[in-house]
């Protein structure tokens, strides 16, 4: 078995901010640049404005970002999923246009204004962190203090301060990684190492063939029963030999004195279950235990209530939805994309999701055009199909 870390290797905390340079050929623009030249033409045309207002027309509307993790990754690193990553220059450059663009409120100044107690001034946006991750704390909310932004964290109390804890699509995104650097194909691997039953499920669940394609099949086993899911992993940690300090160091969650000295800074928090649970698949007690639990523990070291609560992986039903209301919270965030209206449940709100490649242009620099695109919430991205909801 190779070092599971190469020399010169870096952590995802440690990496570099760059994403891969353009390559041009003779008489070619390089692939996509189209795309970003007709960002770019919107966002200068002044048509970005002029969608935006007619979007949040007297207030109508307010957008809500997500933001996942914000650290500079090397885009070699295979320790973490690169799509829940912003980088810190990006994520500055990002806050610094949405205040410049939009008026940025705390949650509950939108629950108010949902409640009919607070006007909405137009063209409001909420920003969200979900997961907790360590990086949040260390690049972003000096960022946001800086800046006097505020913003609302969902916490998933089992992961707050555990050191030997790691969610389950990091698990994956390293060890499919591996399999796909060894000889032959992930498929094949899989099959040697004795899971032909896992690709059969995964070919089935995806209607083609299963390829080398690591972040769609991460995606894929987001179907896949919590309960298979997690004997897959344990089984591809044993039969590969691989250490989990490595992933571990690169993936650290934030702890409850970290957390709470961001409240001084202007974060609030809101519940992302206790083990981060996929709702629309579990039993009732089990979601009931959970919803409430949660809640409680972070009231208890916060010494605050909590309202707010965000779907992990965004998955709900309307069942889910009732019962988020019953254990005492005033709202519920999704991941699907799109913009909230004044009349819209506060049980299924949405959210843009911001990242590396919503923000960044031609050889990775940022991409205002790109990211105000991205806000209108016009259309999915194609992307997003693809994408690991946490």
């Amino acid at each position: 078995m190779p070092s599971v870390v190469p020399q010169g290797a870096r952590c995802a905390l440690h990496g570099s901010d760059e994403m891969t340079p353009l390559r041009f050929e003779a008489g070619r623009l390089p692939a996509g640049i189209g795309r970003f030249l007709f960002f770019g033409a919107v966002y200068r045309s002044g048509a970005f404005h002029l969608l935006r207002s007619r979007l949040s027309a007297a207030g109508s509307k307010v957008t809500i970002a997500m933001f996942h993790r914000v650290a500079d990754r090397d885009p070699d690193d295979s320790y973490s999923l690169p799509t829940l990553f912003i980088s810190r220059r990006r994520f500055e450059k990002t806050i610094d246009f949405l205040r410049a663009h939009y008026r940025i409120i705390s949650l509950d100044d939108l629950l108010e204004a949902l409640d009919g107690r607070r006007e909405l001034a137009p063209h409001s946006m909420v920003l969200t962190f979900d997961d907790a991750y360590a990086d949040v704390f260390e690049n972003a909310v000096p960022a946001l203090a800086e800046r006097s932004v505020p913003a609302t964290v969902f916490v998933p109390t089992d992961f707050v301060g555990a050191a030997d804890r790691l969610f389950w699509w990091d698990e994956c995104y390293f060890l499919l990684r591996r399999l796909s650097g060894s000889p032959g194909t992930v498929r094949g691997a899989l099959i040697r190492l004795g899971h032909a039953e896992i690709v059969d499920w995964l070919e089935s669940a995806r209607s083609r063939p299963l390829g080398d394609d690591v972040l769609s099949l991460v995606h894929t086993l987001q179907s896949m029963p919590d309960p298979g899911r997690r004997s897959l992993l344990d089984v591809l940690w044993e039969q590969t030999g691989l250490p989990r300090a490595p992933l571990l160091a690169c993936n650290a969650m934030a702890d409850w004195s970290t957390i709470r000295r961001a409240a001084a800074d202007g974060i609030t928090y809101g519940s992302h279950t206790c083990s981060h649970l996929f709702l629309d698949c579990a039993d009732s007690q089990t979601i009931r235990d959970e919803l409430s639990r949660s809640k409680r523990e972070i009231e208890g070291q916060l010494d605050r209530p909590v309202h707010t609560f965000a779907y992990p992986g965004g998955k709900l039903t309307s069942e889910v939805e009732r019962w988020v209301e019953e254990a005492g919270y005033r709202c519920g965030v999704t991941t699907e994309p799109g913009l909230n209206g004044l009349g819209d449940s506060p049980y299924t709100l949405k959210r843009i999701s911001i990242w590396n490649g919503t923000v960044s242009g031609p050889g990775g620099g940022f991409s205002p055009g790109r990211l105000a695109f991205n806000l209108l919430a016009l259309r999915k991205a194609r992307g997003d199909a693809r994408r690991v909801r946490s």
